[in-house]
């Protein structure tokens, strides 16, 4: 687009509220409205702003480029928006944006057997936690926070975040969830634990997969079906031997 027809939209965007033009044309699934989106924000950015309106033009500029399907070159721009003014409610979507891009870059990564740095999954857990004390109710941070410190063998904290996205989407929760904390339960180390704490997480870890098993029997989840019956056969040995010792192997 020319820079006369650049000139007019943002006029355009000035006279009606910039913040409701922005997210109105985001919501786009034209690329050449979204290329629009991207200028328009640049000609902004060109100006001198207080920071919250700084904050969310770079928040807009990298929504667009990620609905634009390039992620990667988003995450400076809100890495900047939210390091401007991080408590601000109204840049609340771009913590949760930016928690979320950084999660879904990293790991496909590790599943795929490539290394992430230590310090990509801690800058993930600080965008998550920040995100979630503006933005409590999105089942997504849970989910990618549990999986992060699971993935750092911090079992305690997985467990915390897996079960908190059970407790507070109960209505909303799957079989995987479910999975998600029985397995993060089960893995906390008992050295950390007194008996009785042991005793009782390994419980609910076998409660949970009990739970699970029918749902995932139910969807024809051949993989998991097996994954949670090998796991609760552990479980259960590991449970016997908290409460009455490790099993004598003569008796076997």
């Amino acid at each position: 687009m020319t820079d006369s027809g650049n000139s007019y939209i943002r006029r355009e965007a000035e006279l009606t509220n910039t913040d409701a033009w922005f997210r109105e044309n985001l919501m786009s699934q034209n690329r050449d409205t979204l290329n629009v989106v991207l200028n328009v924000a640049d000609s902004f950015l060109a100006d001198n702003h207080p920071k919250v309106e700084k904050s969310m033009l770079l928040g807009f500029k990298a929504a667009a480029l990620i609905r634009l399907e390039k992620a990667d070159e988003a995450i400076p721009y809100l890495r900047e928006s939210v390091a401007l003014d991080p408590g601000h409610p109204l840049l609340s979507n771009f913590h949760l944006t930016l928690a979320n891009v950084l999660f879904n870059e990293a790991f496909p990564k590790y599943s795929a057997g490539f290394a992430v740095p230590t310090e990509r999954w801690e800058e993930i857990i600080s965008c998550s936690e920040k995100a979630l004390k503006l933005y409590p109710y999105s089942q997504k941070i849970y989910y990618n926070l549990g999986h992060v410190y699971f993935l750092m063998k911090n079992f305690t904290k997985a467990a915390e975040y897996f079960g908190k996205k059970v407790e507070l989407f109960g209505h909303d929760h799957t079989y995987v969830d479910l999975m998600n904390y029985a397995s993060a339960l089960a893995e906390i180390e008992p050295g950390t634990l007194s008996q009785t704490e042991t005793a009782e997480n390994l419980k609910k870890s076998l409660d949970l997969f009990s739970k699970a098993l029918p749902i995932a029997q139910m969807n024809c989840d051949e993989i998991n079906v097996t994954y949670i019956i090998e796991v609760m056969e552990k479980n259960k040995r590991l449970l016997r031997e908290v409460l009455d010792g490790p099993a004598d192997p003569a008796c076997n």
